[in-house]
């Protein structure tokens, strides 16, 4: 039996379909196309028949049935139908594909029938469309053509017992958790509360769902109730079922499902006695929730993996409407929502970039994206969301730019290996994958429009080498896991930044098999008016070092329009602080620290020296400032600082902040701003650079005194008018209590004798300066509160949020010139979290207004207050150390009398 003897009985609808799925033209002659498709499959029929969406299938096995009320939810999978008569075969369409299935009625062509060799067709009564399907959990030889035509095949002998196999204990497999995946689960577990959904975020390989079964069962050992775990599909239920049952022993025995009938989980019990784990998507709960609503025994838990995919949709709001009050929710994701639109509190963060220097992900390596030169009329679907289907279709069809991915890949396949290749359509995935199969490199599509089955078999050809380049739309961006993947090709523009995360973490595993420690990410730009806000690995990795070659995965950002009120030179943090844990490999100064995930900053450090006057020349300056370059240089990574010193200030809007400069400053003589930085790398960043700064000064005679300080900038977006009121007032609260932190010259006037407590340090003045109660409170937008420091001296504040109006930062000027990467870390962490809490939804009172800032807050009371609560003891420990060392400072100096009275009130941390 040859394809063109199946093809011929096909009718021109049924061929056009079958043609599309193959991402042939149907304008070509019959006979070419059979050709093609002939060459391509080599004469295997099963290969043509399985990659065929359910309509095609149903043309191919038979044009003359026909579906009157068709059920799109239904998905074909696998059953022998090789030697099924024709009564068989209808009796089947019957029973298990669709009700209301007929033979084509009389006066319409016959059907003809074909002795095919082999094909497979099996229908999964889904509960709704919108879920994906499942992958086939069971091995074609262990069920008999009888068990298929004769019943259900999730429901036979066999099926069971690869099931069990699959989920059994297994010892090899238990193994202790990270440092930071122990300190995840401790940070959940403590977060827990019925009233106000938590959220897990660790990026993609991380070990998310690793870490939530451990919270399971930690806390099932504590509790008598049970546990839900939903999520969107039963592949990625099937996972965490997995992974529980194979660490934990006896564990297999304590799962059930809800719904899911012919599904993976099939073999599980149902029901929720107390200690078991139930599973389910969101879709077969939403059906249940009345029935669920008159339980007496709620769950104790619900695990919701991939919270993001629903949150805001119905199904997700109906959900955490059913649990609040009576069950802690606690959400997973790789990717969060940006914090105003998430209903989730952060409890742990764990980012890419960290995950890299831990030596847990692949470090990625982007190239300089690929032009085109295909000019697109993107469009977006709103403002705030990726672009339109129609957009992504356009760009899809695009012949030139297919045959310029192509070409590309071939003329380096050596160098790309293993490739995930992320297309703008099903259509894109399937013509790619044909033009590479044409060009000789072994491709598969991947994607919801095919056979489960089929969609295993080419991931486990992927696995295995036999093919080399996997196109597809969305179906790899979660829950597929292919660690010596070496390449991930982006042919899919994007607005979002979760959408990028997901696609470029499907190469991010580190496999020590192959070596693998690297990957590559090649991108795809095209001329369109959105090009500056495309997410590309510029924008993504902004500020972030991962180690030995730095300089190739940092890339430079650019600026994004005005109108987009994003710029390129920040993040806008999406989240809690994230607790840099103590472990060895952390300095000791950075231990207990917080930084807020993924939030840019840079920092300022200023120096002078004996000799330092405003008229000094440039040439005697440039005999400081190029040792002290050239030191930074050959600490930081290759290209991290600029190649000359710049002996005229240049204000920001000049200045690389890619690169860490030297330059002139002429209040003090030399200044030294970072880089833009972020997450415990940039941390680590700013400890190497001031080591190597602490040495020059030795040798160059920089110093620090009064004159000198140390500038934070923070990126920030400040989205509401009450967001940046928040912070005003809560810089007004930490203000005194902050002043036992730095240096008293920061905080009144001083003439390098004298200290005058009656005069604030005119370049530090107190917020309130700029914002009295009465002007913060009658301000109602963003605009009218920066027009309040539209002027130059206004920026000599300890909160200046004058750079809110171009490059979406603000500064924080009140620390004392300084050396020590352990105060600047903690002056850093302090600050993120401040404004942390500015975006939180707690009430701020109004502070009293102040001409002098001194010393009588309490640090730690206030920390307390408003702060993150997870892991806070570490930090507040620093803190009170800190305070404690600048006090002593006070015990030489008669005027600061009062200031020790109070010093001696403070209660130290437990």
């Amino acid at each position: 039996m040859k394809i063109r003897d199946i093809l011929e009985e096909l009718s021109g609808d049924a061929l056009k379909r079958l043609c599309d799925v193959r991402g042939l033209s149907y304008g070509r002659r019959l006979h070419d196309r059979l050709s093609n498709l002939s060459r391509s499959y080599q004469g295997r029929i099963e290969d043509l028949l399985l990659d065929l969406r359910r309509e095609d299938l149903i043309c191919v096995l038979d044009v003359e049935w026909f579906c009157e009320h068709h059920r799109p939810g239904a998905s074909f999978r696998y059953t022998n139908l090789s030697r099924g008569s024709r009564e068989q075969l209808e009796e089947l369409g019957r029973r298990h594909f669709i009700k209301g299935w007929e033979p084509k009625r009389e006066g319409e062509r016959p059907m003809r029938s074909a002795p095919f060799e082999t094909c497979f067709l099996e229908v999964e009564d889904e509960e709704d469309p919108q879920e994906e399907n499942p992958p086939s959990g069971v091995p074609e030889a262990a069920l008999t053509e009888e068990e298929y035509l004769g019943g259900d095949a999730y429901r036979t002998e066999a099926h069971h017992r690869q099931f069990w196999q699959e989920v059994c204990y297994d010892a090899a497999r238990v193994h202790p958790p990270r440092p930071y995946q122990a300190d995840a689960t401790a940070a959940a577990l403590a977060g827990l509360n019925p009233e106000q959904p938590k959220l897990l975020h660790v990026a993609t390989g991380g070990g998310k769902t690793f870490i939530a079964n451990n919270v399971v069962v930690q806390h099932l050992t504590r509790t008598e109730g049970w546990v839900l775990w939903v999520t969107k599909d039963w592949r990625l239920l099937y996972q965490a079922a997995g992974d529980i049952a194979r660490r934990n022993e006896g564990y297999a025995h304590r799962l059930c499902r809800m719904g899911g009938d012919q599904s993976l989980l099939y073999p599980l019990p149902t029901g929720h006695d107390p200690g078991t784990v139930v599973y389910t998507t969101l879709h077969s709960l939403r059906s249940r929730i009345p029935e669920l609503k008159r339980m007496r025994e709620r769950p104790s838990l619900i695990v919701w993996d991939e919270c993001h995919w629903a949150e805001a949709g119905a199904l997700g709001r109906t959900l955490l409407k059913w649990a609040h009050g009576h069950s802690p929710v606690l959400g997973l994701t790789a990717t969060p929502r940006v914090e105003d639109e998430s209903h989730f509190e952060s409890v742990f963060r764990m980012d890419f970039a960290t995950l890299v220097q831990k030596g847990v992900l692949a470090a990625p390596e982007p190239h300089e994206p690929l032009r085109t030169g295909v000019t697109w009329n993107a469009r977006r679907a709103a403002a705030h969301l990726d672009f339109t289907g129609d957009s992504l279709r356009t760009l899809a069809s695009h012949r030139k730019r297919n045959n310029f991915i192509v070409e590309h890949y071939v003329q380096h396949q050596a160098r790309y290996g293993k490739t995930m290749l992320f297309a703008c359509t099903i259509e894109h995935a399937n013509t790619l994958a044909t033009m590479l199969v044409g060009r000789g490199v072994p491709a598969r599509p991947v994607h919801s429009h095919l056979d489960g089955r089929l969609n295993d078999e080419s991931l486990a050809r992927f696995r295995r080498g036999e093919v080399q380049v996997l196109t597809n739309v969305a179906m790899l961006t979660h829950g597929v896991d292919v660690p010596d993947a070496r390449s991930v090709f982006l042919c899919r523009p994007t607005l979002s930044d979760i959408l990028y995360a997901q696609m470029i973490g499907r190469a991010s595993r580190r496999d020590a098999g192959s070596g693998k420690d690297t990957f590559h990410i090649v991108e795809f730009v095209d001329l369109s008016e959105f090009r500056e806000q495309l997410v590309t690995a510029k924008h993504y990795f902004s500020g972030a070092s991962f180690g030995r070659t730095a300089t190739t995965r940092t890339a430079p950002t650019s600026t994004r329009p005005a109108s987009a009120r994003v710029p390129r030179l920040t993040f806008d943090p999406t989240g809690a602080p994230t607790w840099i844990p103590d472990t060895p490999d952390v300095p000791t100064f950075m231990r207990g620290l917080w930084y807020r995930q993924n939030q840019s900053f840079g920092l300022e450090f200023e120096f002078t020296s004996d000799d330092f006057s405003e008229d000094m020349g440039t040439r005697k300056w440039k005999q400081v400032a190029e040792p002290l370059r050239e030191r930074l240089t050959a600490a930081l990574p290759p290209g991290a600082v600029a190649d000359a010193v710049l002996p005229e200030y240049l204000g920001s809007a000049q200045k690389d902040h890619h690169r860490w400069n030297v330059e002139r400053d002429n209040s003090c003589g030399w200044e030294v701003t970072s880089r833009v930085l972020a997450n415990e790398a940039g941390f680590r960043e700013v400890a190497t650079a001031c080591t190597a700064i602490a040495e020059a000064a030795e040798d160059l005679g920089l110093r620090v005194n009064y004159r000198t300080g140390l500038h934070v900038h923070l990126g920030w977006l400040g989205k509401s008018a009450e967001e940046v009121k928040r912070a005003v007032r809560l810089a007004k609260h930490f203000e005194p209590a902050a002043a036992t932190l730095v240096g008293p010259s920061r905080l009144v006037s001083f003439d390098g004798q004298r200290y005058d407590l009656s005069s604030p340090n005119l370049y530090c003045q107190p917020v309130s300066t700029a914002f009295p109660a009465r002007r913060l409170a009658r301000a109602s937008t963003v605009e009218q509160l920066l027009a309040q420091v539209d002027n130059h001296d206004a920026r000599y504040v300890t909160f200046n949020i004058r750079p809110l109006s171009d490059i979406h930062t603000v500064e924080v000027r009140m620390h004392s010139g300084t050396m020590d990467a352990a105060k600047a870390l903690l002056w850093l962490s302090l600050w993120m979290q401040v404004l942390w809490a500015a975006a939180s939804t707690q009430e701020v009172p109004e502070a009293p207004d102040v001409e002098v800032i001194a010393p009588t807050g309490d640090i730690l009371s206030l920390a307390r207050s408003y702060l993150p609560a997870v892991q806070q003891e570490a930090f507040l420990r620093r803190l009170d150390a800190r305070r404690r060392e600048v006090a002593q400072g006070w015990e030489r100096v008669p005027v600061f009398e009062a200031w020790r009275e109070f010093a001696r009130r403070w209660v130290p941390p437990l």
